[in-house]
């Protein structure tokens, strides 16, 4: 019932609350003080977070709020209009298949880097904008949870084949196993190559 509550409560800030101001209370507040519920209650999914942990914060709950202020801080760039019409599609499109304020939470609270949340918040940018449909935010996402950061830098080059150099190996099974990659067979061993997927995700994500 508590994740249920949780889960609630995102998708009403995204949908309702003037992110800009709730961004800035999180970062004028801080991270240590996140659970005074005092100073959380215009905050929907602040507030739950602190109703959810009052038995006592984890560190793990500090890195997942720095998370989700990262993720709300991009969204904030789009209006709340547009917020809301996101949230309605993702709510009814088919092929996205997943409860949107579950599935935000459940890639917020395992990413690894403290820069993949404005990456992600960055692709429901692009879904809201209508850059890509519900499948492709999915496997973006997928691709952003999987990438080392320490390769992203290459992947801008990577996704212009014409003119990339020879990819480490390393590299390149990192861009296949996030899915931004395929092999294409050759005389000699098969040469790693972008696929669309890959040329989506520097364009909206990574521009």
């Amino acid at each position: 019932m508590a994740n249920e509550q949780v889960e609630t409560s995102l998708i009403r800030t995204i949908r309702h609350s003037e992110l800009p101001a709730v961004v800035g209370d999180i970062a004028e507040i801080g991270v240590d003080a996140i659970f005074d519920e005092g100073l959380l209650k215009d905050i929907p999914v602040l507030g739950s977070l602190a109703r959810f942990y009052k038995t006592g914060a984890t560190i793990r709950d500090h890195y997942f709020l720095k998370n989700l202020s990262k993720f709300l801080q991009e969204l904030s760039e789009i209006s709340r209009v547009e917020r809301q019409a996101m949230v309605d599609r993702l709510e009814a499109d088919e092929a996205y298949g997943q409860r949107v304020g579950e599935s935000i939470m459940l890639l917020l609270d395992r990413l690894d880097d403290t820069r993949k949340p404005t990456l992600v918040g960055k692709a429901f940018k692009a879904y809201a904008n209508g850059n890509i449909d519900g499948v492709q935010l999915q496997r973006v996402n997928y691709a952003i949870d999987r990438l080392l950061m320490c390769d992203i830098t290459q992947l801008i080059e990577f996704a212009d084949y014409e003119i990339h150099s020879k990819l480490d190996v390393v590299v390149g099974q990192n861009f296949l196993n996030a899915g931004l990659a395929f092999v294409a067979a050759g005389y000699g061993g098969g040469d790693t190559r972008p696929n669309e997927l890959c040329k989506l995700f520097v364009k909206h994500i990574l521009s």
